[in-house]
């Protein structure tokens, strides 16, 4: 900006005027950012016009010579009309300007599409006078936008106040910050998606017809909100209620049909906090709310995923009367269940009286003796009067993530005098799955106990399921028995109660060292104690398994070539390290058939507990036994570094070499050392290898403009503390600091703009002090004060015709 930038700062240094810095610390100017209204299609020009008001003549003595300001736009939605062209250089350029004080009035900025914004400075030379903006209006640029193919709802444009800043008319007070509003230009309304069902009114009570409700204020059930929304209290005895939660997820579900009247039992339905229930008529038509319609309907579960379209949810509210919905639509996503314990029993025939979440917060509640009790889940069997007819307990647990497990606890409470039992014929019924709609079954297993007249409190029980598997959902289903109570209606089991559902997998029980916990029906130790491979003797240079130092893993299924057994042991260290490697020392022997694991992989994981293993992968090693070879070889794996007291070590017996042999598998595999290693303590401020970054004299050289603190810390071999990203910012580790310095970037703000030109240049004319780190920073040959090539330079840098740090 020819004028602006240069005869501006003539101006001032003529009049021997210094810098003073912010003027206020409030905002001093307003943004009024406004626009384009609405679009209709894709392709459509949106324009955001952003006008200077009640501008502060105190905080900007005698009116404003330049504002600045950031517009992000939605990069995904909208593409900027003018990318390249609206910077003064040698030629002024007026982009964006739609109205100034007069016609000297500038623009200089950059556009970075990566982010999505315009970084925009406008100002003029002209600092007498009435070339300065006063009024509210004096101001307008206009900046256009094109809509981009495919978009839909909202475009929302954002100017922080963080960016918006001005100065005075001799730039004796600079940086001034301003305020902005954000803008958003107002969706086209789409098509609902194909397979949408229609929702046509809120809170509507009309047969034939679909209706959301929600919360209005401290109304919570469907018939608070209807009285308010319409006048009368709703019960909606004859449609399907489904509940959804504020995650979308279907809390809750009402099939029951009633013609209870005035007041049936749905109008106590309650509405989850944040979420809304859609309520289908059960009288259908043929044309727009059909039994196809109804049947999709009938089919959510617990646990689907109900989306909302075209529906503004908080201006229904805030006009809290019954609506018609001509747009809006639902579309459901079957079934993933959330994390915790979901019931998916038919909802007519079981229910339960409170929230799940209970049954997996880790708490057995071992001693209690009421089911009051917070604790306590109570199901109730809705058929409990009809002889013969037995309804199940159906429960999903769902952990974070696969793990393997051998074991599921279920902890029951019973209270024999309040009709709470245990399943019929004490009957479990497990399956599993990794994904949700895939369940294995595992089997009927029974369980031990009886409640008899006298009996309450919890009963725990652990199944074994007999073998381990990998598991993301456990299920287990039981019916409710035949009641014990002569006489009584109630002639099954009114009531089964749980207080926690888990899973496991066998606790196992550690000494220091290696423990082997390989089956032992098919591996054997054949040679040596375990204890041998902890003693720190790797044994090197044995030839032969004789060695005092050798331990043999014997495969007893040798004979069998469908097998490949498996060695599972444990590292355990003394105590909690961290751990860099781990090294095993193989011992070989192609003669005595001892060789090495299966195609040369070993499998590791790591625990801090014992119980609970993460995987670090499969690693594999080279070497192995060949004809006339016996030895050691050392494998060291390198691991990503890891805290744990336990690691894991897994690895298969192979197929043998030796033809005509009936051990078709390896026989044995030797050892003579595990170990780990760990890493090597380093100076947390030393650089990594390769680094850009240099240290000088205190200061950290080489950080370049609009860096992360994440990519400066990554420059760093230890754990260091970095305080910002620009000059004067600091790079810690305990007692030991270092400053950052940007080349440019002299008020430290980590970005190069012209505010660092107007310091370098007021140094360069003596105008203005800088500090010794801003030196460091302004003066890019390393000259006691900048010259006219640095502030050229550091023009040029943020205009995007040259690279401070590349030359």
């Amino acid at each position: 900006m020819k004028k602006f930038l240069s005869l501006l700062l003539v101006v001032i240094m003529v009049s021997s005027v210094a810098l003073t810095g912010v003027a206020a610390t409030s905002p001093a100017f307003k943004l009024a950012v406004t626009g384009t209204a609405k679009y209709a299609n894709s392709g459509d020009s949106i324009n955001v016009v952003v006008t200077v008001n009640d501008i502060d003549l105190t905080a900007l003595t005698g009116g404003m010579s330049y504002v600045s300001f950031r517009l992000y736009y939605d990069k995904a939605k909208v593409e900027p009309t003018i990318k390249t062209g609206f910077t003064s250089g040698d030629v002024d350029s007026k982009t964006f300007i739609t109205k100034s004080p007069e016609s000297a009035w500038e623009t200089i900025g950059i556009i970075d599409e990566t982010a999505g914004f315009y970084e925009l400075t406008f100002g003029t030379d002209k600092i007498t006078g009435a070339k300065a903006a006063t009024a509210n209006g004096a101001l307008v640029f206009t900046i256009p936008f094109t809509v981009k193919t495919g978009v839909s709802d909202d475009i929302v444009f954002t100017v922080p106040n963080d960016y918006v800043e001005g100065g005075n008319k001799d730039l004796t007070q600079i940086e001034v910050p301003g305020v902005a509003n954000d803008f958003t230009v107002t969706e086209n309304i789409p098509p609902l998606p194909v397979g949408a069902l229609v929702i046509d009114n809120f809170a509507g009570y009309v047969g034939e017809t679909t209706t959301l409700i929600t919360r209005i204020g401290e109304k919570t059930t469907l018939g608070e909100v209807t009285e308010l929304c319409g006048g009368t209290i709703r019960d909606y005895n004859m449609f399907y209620l489904v509940a959804v939660g504020a995650n979308g997820k279907v809390t809750a579900i009402n099939q029951s049909l009633t013609r209870d009247i005035p007041e049936g039992i749905k109008k106590d339905f309650v509405i989850p906090e944040g979420g809304f229930v859609i309520l289908f008529s059960s009288y259908v038509n043929i044309t727009n709310h059909t039994q196809a319609m109804a049947d999709i309907f009938k089919a959510i579960k617990i646990g689907d995923t109900i989306t909302l379209h075209n529906v503004k949810m908080s201006n229904l509210v805030a006009a809290a009367q019954v609506a018609n919905l001509n747009t809006a639509g639902f579309t459901i996503t079957k079934l993933d269940y959330s994390v915790g314990v979901t019931l998916v029993s038919d909802s007519s025939k079981v229910v339960a009286n409170k929230a799940l979440a209970v049954l997996s917060d880790g708490n057995k509640n071992t001693g209690l003796m009421t089911f009051s009790d917070p604790s306590v889940v109570l199901f109730q069997n809705l058929l409990c009067t009809q002889a013969g007819v037995y309804p199940t307990v159906e429960l999903i647990l769902t952990l974070p993530a696969a793990k393997e497990i051998d074991t599921v606890n279920l902890s029951f409470y019973t209270e024999y005098v309040s009709m709470i039992g245990l399943p019929k014929d004490n009957k479990i019924t497990v399956s599993y799955a990794t994904s949700p709609d895939g369940f294995t079954s595992l089997g009927d297993f029974t369980i031990t106990g009886e409640v008899v007249s006298g009996t309450k409190g919890v009963m725990d029980k652990e199944i074994a399921l007999g073998t381990a598997v990998t598991a993301k959902y456990i299920k287990v289903v039981f019916a409710y028995g035949d009641s014990p109570f002569v006489g009584d209606p109630k002639v099954v089991w009114e009531w089964m109660a749980l207080t926690e559902f888990g899973v496991s997998k066998s606790v196992r029980s550690y000494s220091v060292g290696i423990n082997n916990f390989s089956n032992a029906d098919q591996i054997g130790l054949l040679k040596g104690t375990l204890a041998l491979l902890t003693d720190g003797n790797k044994a090197s240079g044995a030839t032969t398994f004789s060695n005092a130092g050798v331990v043999l893993f014997q495969n007893k299924v040798c004979t069998n070539g469908s097998l490949n057994p498996t060695v599972d042991l444990v590292l355990k260290l003394a105590e909690k390290k961290t751990i860099d490697k781990v090294v095993m020392n193989f011992y070989h022997e192609y003669i005595s058939m001892i060789g090495v694991p299966k195609d040369n992989k070993v499998r590791l994981s790591y625990s801090v507990d014992g119980i609970s293993f993460t995987s670090l992968g499969e690693f594999t090693f080279t070497g192995g036994a060949a004809s006339g070879t016996s030895g050691v070889i050392e494998a060291i794996f390198n691991i990503t570094d890891v805290e744990a007291q336990y690691i894991g070590i897994e690895f298969d017996f192979g197929p043998s070499p030796f033809t005509g042999d009936p051990k078709v598998v390896w026989e044995f595999i030797g050892l003579t050392e595990i170990g780990i290693v760990e890493p090597a303590i380093v100076n947390p401020l030393e650089l990594i290898s390769g680094s850009t970054f240099t240290i000088e004299d205190g200061f950290l050289l080489g950080v370049v403009d609009n860096m992360t603190i994440a990519q400066i810390k990554a420059q760093f071999k230890g754990d260091v503390t970095v305080s910002g990203t620009g000059t004067g910012a600091t790079v810690t580790a305990g007692t030991q600091t270092l400053t950052i310095i940007v080349l440019g970037d002299i008020n430290g703000d980590g970005k190069i703009n012209s505010q660092d030109y107007l310091f370098a240049k007021r140094a360069f004319l003596k105008t203005y002090t800088l500090t010794a780190t801003q030196l460091k920073a302004a003066c890019l040959e390393n000259t006691p004060l900048p010259t006219t090539k640095d502030y050229y330079k550091i023009k040029r840098h943020f205009l995007g015709s040259f690279n401070i740090h590349a030359n």
